[in-house]
């Protein structure tokens, strides 16, 4: 059984290890950027609550019309991400 020379293998496995002495650096970024896109999740639906009492006196709402509301702005956010997602031509 032929394993190839001891010459050949250091070389393959030095793309992989350079790909892991990058790995930390890129996964940092990754994970500031998923905290950042959650805190603003949180941060707009505080919004929308906070709003909510402003909400029921201007127009009139009923609880299960602000329940709708509610729904209606976590669904446009998330139809709104997905169009950005979308390749634009």
């Amino acid at each position: 059984m032929t394993t190839g020379t001891p010459e050949a293998r250091p070389a393959a496995r030095q793309p992989q290890a350079a790909a892991t002495a990058r790995a930390p650096g890129r996964l940092g970024l990754v994970l500031a950027v998923i905290a950042t896109a959650q805190l603003m999740i949180i941060l707009d639906l505080t919004i929308v609550t906070v709003a909510l009492p402003h909400i029921q006196a201007a127009l009139g709402f009923s609880g299960s019309s602000l329940e709708w509301v509610v729904n209606a702005h976590l669904r446009g956010g998330v139809r709104w991400a997905a169009a950005a997602r979308r390749p634009v031509r």
